[in-house]
């Protein structure tokens, strides 16, 4: 389901996307790569947010960025158990990061980045910002 400003939910299947990781996460089947290469906003805005509605539900947008090191910080619903897994321009996955622990991903060295914000127990509407 494409949403707005790009936000995408779909199931992704590629091996690069370190599948036996997105399996566990998404609780019925993989992300299909296409939604990486669905994501349509040129990812320069700056924002974005999204909706949790299950375990296994992705919301997934692009950030692009000539800076070589920014951070993109999130708010989420307080408590919530809310995971960014971040793959590169080639959707090579570089990284999970539990919101619980820090609300901001650090992404270094430039370029296009695809994030795909999930939950491991929780629901709720998310936002986040470079």
């Amino acid at each position: 389901m494409l949403r707005e400003k790009g936000e995408v939910t779909e199931n992704l299947h590629n091996r690069r996307l370190a599948l036996p990781r997105l399996a566990r996460w998404a609780g019925v089947g993989v992300i299909v790569i296409a939604a990486l290469m669905a994501c349509d906003d040129d990812g320069r805005a700056g924002s974005a947010s999204g909706t949790i509605t299950s375990d296994s539900d992705w919301d997934i947008f692009k950030v692009y960025t000539d800076d070589p090191d920014i951070d993109v910080t999130f708010s989420r619903p307080a408590g919530a158990d809310f995971v960014v897994t971040v793959f590169d321009r080639r959707q090579y996955f570089l990284g999970d990061f539990h919101l619980l622990k820090s609300e901001k991903v650090n992404l270094v060295g430039g370029g296009r980045f695809y994030l795909a914000v999930h939950s491991l127990n929780d629901t709720g509407d998310w936002s986040a910002y470079w």
